[in-house]
């Protein structure tokens, strides 16, 4: 991620990389329901994580 001397919180930047992993995906083909349901999945993995890297 890039450097802007600006801190995010770990649910901000879980919810930021979880758009940019979505964002990346070809979703032609899947339903809406299915989108909602992948990112919140990704969003809260990333949290779990970022929100243990934290000190």
């Amino acid at each position: 991620m890039e450097t802007n001397n600006t801190a995010l919180s770990p649910l901000a930047e879980a919810q930021y990389l979880a758009l940019e992993f979505m964002r990346q995906k070809s979703l032609t083909d899947d339903a809406p329901t299915d989108i909602a349901r992948e990112y919140s999945q990704v969003r809260q993995q990333l949290y779990a994580v970022l929100g243990q890297a934290q000190p």
